[in-house]
């Protein structure tokens, strides 16, 4: 009786081991994930950011581009006229 008793609290002490090796192996995997998450934020905070400068520089040549085309078309509609 006495060893099945020990038998079942060595198989309870391993499996408690084991537990806690897979509770550190979560954490390190969390933690894996986490810093992974960061740099992928990071690249993608650096991408829009130049996508926004460029998008900005764009937009800016395409509204001078009208603002031109509106004065020619002025321009000839007033010697027309």
């Amino acid at each position: 009786m006495i060893s099945q008793i020990e038998t079942e609290i060595d198989n309870r002490q391993a499996l408690v081991h084991k537990l806690q090796s897979d509770i550190e192996t979560y954490r390190q995997i969390t933690e894996l994930n986490q810093s992974q998450v960061e740099a992928v934020a990071q690249l993608l905070r650096g991408e829009l950011r130049k996508e926004s400068h460029r998008s900005f520089w764009r937009n800016v040549a395409i509204n001078f581009g009208f603002f031109v085309l509106g004065a020619v078309v002025s321009g000839l509609l007033i010697a027309l006229l």
